[in-house]
């Protein structure tokens, strides 16, 4: 008699959302910030609604065209770690010219590092 799989197959529902939210991180793994923006806030959420996490000033454009891609990383007071990569977008296929940053949270204690986009 064979053994049961341990999990039950997925719906085509299940697949669906499942395509949905990777398409959706894949979207916000490089977040396009317009050139204006002085400055980044980095939010996340607990029981209590909305929480400010970091507040990042980014670095004029000149300064991540002459120097390419910028890394920032800040530390958290509970120890966790935001970092982020800003890269400029020289505005192809008629986009204006953006910053281009890609979030990345750690958080040692309890998860293994965030390869993809913002939480």
């Amino acid at each position: 008699m064979p053994l049961p799989d341990p999990e039950p197959p997925l719906s085509r529902a299940d697949l669906m959302y499942l395509q949905h939210s990777l398409a959706r991180q894949r979207a916000r793994a490089g977040a396009r910030v317009p050139l204006t923006v002085a400055v980044l806030g980095v939010c996340g959420a607990d029981a209590e609604g909305a929480l400010l996490l970091a507040v990042c000033p980014l670095p004029d454009p000149e300064v991540v065209a002459e120097e390419g891609v910028q890394r920032l990383s800040i530390t958290l007071e509970g120890g966790q770690t935001v970092a982020l990569t800003i890269a400029l977008s020289n505005g192809h296929k008629g986009e204006a010219p953006a910053y281009v940053i890609q979030l990345a949270y750690q958080d040692e204690d309890h998860c293994p590092p965030d390869e993809g986009g913002p939480r």
